[in-house]
This record gives C-alpha cells, sequence and structure tokens, in this order.
C-alpha cells in the first residue's frame, strides 16, 4: 500500500482533535457520510453516541431479536426503524445504527 490508513493526516494537532471526531467532520467536508466501525472492548463509539444529547438509536440486533422472537413483526420492525430515521431526518440528529456484535442482513431483510 502506498499510504499508512491509520494515519490521519487531517487531525489538527493545535485543536488536539480526537481521531473519531476529526473522521466525521473530514467525511462531512468530502460531502460523505462516515461509517465508525468498533472492534475494540471499550466500546468507545456505543459511548459517544449512546450519550449525545437527542442521538436516535437503531438498535439492529434488538429488532433481530424481537423478530426471531415474534414480540414484533417484520413489518413493525420495519415501520420502528423508519419512524427513527424519519425522526433523526427531520430533527436534525444523529441516526446512531447500533450493530451490537450482530450481522444483520440489510440488503436481503431489512
Amino acid at each position: 500500500m502506498d499510504h499508512e490508513l491509520s494515519m490521519m493526516p487531517f487531525l489538527s494537532q493545535l485543536r488536539k482533535e480526537t481521531g473519531m471526531a476529526a473522521a466525521i467532520a473530514h467525511a462531512r467536508t468530502k460531502g460523505r457520510t462516515a461509517l465508525l466501525i468498533d472492534a475494540s472492548d471499550r466500546n468507545v463509539v456505543d459511548k459517544c453516541y449512546i450519550k449525545q444529547p437527542g442521538a436516535i438509536v437503531l438498535d439492529v440486533k434488538c429488532m433481530f431479536f424481537d423478530e426471531t422472537q415474534g414480540l414484533r413483526t417484520h413489518g413493525k420492525v420495519m415501520i420502528d426503524a423508519r419512524k427513527a430515521l424519519v425522526t433523526a431526518m427531520k430533527e436534525g440528529n444523529v441516526f446512531y445504527v447500533q450493530l451490537s456484535n450482530s450481522v444483520p442482513h440489510f440488503y436481503e431483510r431489512y
């Protein structure tokens, strides 16, 4: 590889930016949406977004569990997910899709 992927040259050393916040801001300047993957045991991303005021959290593992256990139908799961997304868009809040340790079939199922 030509470049080190773990390096983020857009981080400001003077402002002491965190990698996560700077990566999100950098993605926005490029007109993109940041995809944050946290495989650590510390769950830094979860802690950051769950505590953020106004954040809408879509718990995908809960969606799958509810559907497989018969607590909600697939239709109800999808309606609830759409409502959460629309609410986040209308209010301009963060829409956080929390996967936990699940691997949902977004293309085929959701």
